[in-house]
């Protein structure tokens, strides 16, 4: 579920970012699948 959550976020993001550089859209995804982890370390 926490997934599917992240991955919408993320799909969102990358429509947003469309204008940004490759690097800059997968230093993004990046840091969000990070905080996703660290997210769900806590739990």
């Amino acid at each position: 579920m926490a997934l599917a959550l992240w991955w919408a976020t993320v799909l969102k993001k990358l429509r947003i970012n469309n204008g940004k550089t490759f690097f800059s859209t997968a230093w993004t995804i990046a840091m969000e699948f990070g905080k996703s982890l660290y997210g769900l370390a806590r739990y």
